[in-house]
């Protein structure tokens, strides 16, 4: 049986935003790999979570993940490229 894989974006009322990919499923309580913003996550609850893709095909999802940031790349709100 395949594990499922999710993307994610982590979004903030001020604009900024960041993408991630997770192999498990949204409810194991990971947040993001991303230290500075896995630290503001923590301690500011306005950030919120939404899971923008959820599959088993984990290929799929590092695809999907890579289309979005580069998409969003040259967005100064955007911290993947932080």
């Amino acid at each position: 049986m395949s594990r499922a894989s999710f993307i994610y974006i982590w979004e903030h009322p001020d604009g900024r935003y960041y993408f991630g990919k997770r192999k498990g499923h949204p409810e194991d309580g990971y947040t993001t790999s991303h230290i500075r913003l896995k630290a503001e996550i923590e301690t500011d609850s306005q950030w919120k979570r939404t899971v923008l893709l959820l599959t088993d095909n984990e290929t799929d999802a590092y695809k999907y993940e890579g289309k979005l940031i580069r998409k969003h790349k040259h967005n100064p709100l955007c911290m993947n490229q932080k």
